[in-house]
């Protein structure tokens, strides 16, 4: 989910996770392989031109720690009340949230 929001963030939604995984598969990079994670990541950061892959992957991957998932469903516009899921569409990163969930639709 991090990832994809990066992506989707840094390209104006115009890229998603799908976009990067496609292109690791065509390339042959699966666990049948003796593909190495450095193979992975330069293959996906190199569809969006940026190391936004490589840079999470240090980040969460290498250097594991805390992540605050409460601040990235706020950004998205996702809450709880009670029983309910809620969402606010004038959220920072709504229109985001909008293309996750209108693309899983389809």
């Amino acid at each position: 989910m991090l990832l994809d929001v990066a992506v989707r963030e840094h390209t104006n939604n115009r890229k998603s996770l799908r976009d990067l995984l496609i292109p690791v598969l065509d390339a042959g990079l699966t666990l049948n392989t003796a593909a190495t994670m450095d193979d992975v990541l330069r293959v996906m950061d190199a569809q969006i031109g940026v190391p936004i892959v490589r840079d999470l992957y240090a980040k969460h991957a290498l250097a594991p720690g805390s992540f605050d998932l409460d601040a990235l469903w706020k950004d998205l516009g996702v809450r709880v009340e009670g029983n309910d899921i809620v969402v606010n569409d004038e959220a920072r990163l709504a229109h985001i949230r909008r293309a996750i969930t209108d693309e899983k639709a389809s």
